[in-house]
């Protein structure tokens, strides 16, 4: 089986990471690793529900109570690199030891225009920019499937991350950058028909520091 358009959904009676599981025995299991081979072979994305981590319970007390993340919705990466943006969350259930999921899929409307990433080397001066850029690399990492994959996911998270952050830090400066540049070329043209005045040269001087 290829993971292109697949969606399997069901209890796998498994779970990838340690996390995934509260009591019992937390250690690494052969189920787990056969369970994570399995997604990584069949280029399977988890869909990670919004609301929540388990969806089993024992439903004991206490010290004798053990959840885990059985339930799963798995699915080809097609979808995830395609046109389409998918969310699970998890389904409050009364009674039951295991919690429903259920799946929404929504089709993106693209802009045609594709907006490049650009690195700006302005960022190294804030100090907490190298701290930052550890933690959302981090952070990023919550994607199961091929590793090329969940590289590119982890870089996409990056992207994001680095855009909010700069657009809070920074606030504006790129539109700010701009009037100043309307601005001299506007000085620039004064110059070439009428000459350099010491008023335009000192402004020219100021805007050129900003």
């Amino acid at each position: 089986m290829n993971g292109s358009k697949v969606i399997a959904v069901g209890d796998f009676n498994a779970i990838l990471d340690i996390d995934e599981k509260m009591g019992g025995l937390r250690k690494p299991t052969k189920v787990m690793e056969d369970f994570r081979d399995f997604i990584a072979n069949c280029k399977l994305v988890d869909i990670h529900p919004k609301n929540g981590r388990f969806t089993w319970t024992n439903r004991r007390l206490n010290f004798a109570n053990i959840s885990k993340r059985l339930d799963w919705f798995l699915v080809g990466e097609w979808w995830i690199n395609g046109d389409y943006s998918l969310e699970t969350e998890i389904v409050p259930q009364i009674g039951s030891d295991h919690l429903p999921l259920s799946l929404s899929i929504a089709q993106e409307v693209r802009s045609q225009k594709k907006n490049y990433f650009k690195f700006q080397s302005m960022w190294w001066r804030d100090e907490t920019f190298l701290k930052n850029l550890k933690i959302w690399w981090l952070e990023g990492n919550i994607h199961s499937g091929s590793p090329s994959f969940k590289f590119i996911k982890r870089l996409q998270h990056l992207k994001n991350q680095i855009k909010e952050w700069n657009k809070n830090t920074f606030k504006n400066i790129f539109a700010k950058k701009g009037r100043i540049e309307e601005k001299l070329e506007e000085i620039g043209k004064n110059v070439m028909q009428f000459g350099m005045t010491n008023e335009e040269y000192e402004m020219e001087k100021g805007l050129k520091k900003q």
